[in-house]
């Protein structure tokens, strides 16, 4: 696995416990959709939680939230509709921001980024 893919799957795992400590459960992780993958989808007080993980090693290139686009977040929007099957559901589409130093992270969630 290259370097990249594992500082990813480190951030995914740190932010997996980080969100069950604020109350979420988590359903499912890394969702294939037509339109991209979902990194984590989770459910708190009934509402459904599609949230992108950015995991970096340090700040050289901005703040790892910084990295998820119009684009990207147009993609996330179109992977959690497909994900309910077109069913109205209320949904909240959030971050995690991950800057692993080593053994040392600091970690931000963003309820709502959109």
């Amino acid at each position: 696995m290259n370097n990249n893919r594992t500082t990813g799957k480190k951030g995914e795992d740190i932010a997996v416990d980080y969100l069950k400590k604020k109350g979420i459960k988590i359903i499912a992780r890394n969702v294939r959709t037509p339109f991209g993958e979902i990194d984590i989808v989770g459910k708190r007080n009934g509402k459904l939680l599609f949230i992108e993980v950015k995991t970096r090693r340090d700040e050289t290139f901005g703040v790892p939230v910084e990295a998820i686009t119009k684009k990207k977040l147009l993609h996330i929007v179109r992977s959690a509709t497909y994900y309910m099957q077109g069913n109205d559901k209320d949904f909240g589409i959030g971050a995690v921001s991950i800057v692993m130093d080593g053994v040392h992270y600091k970690i931000e969630y963003i309820e709502n980024i959109l």
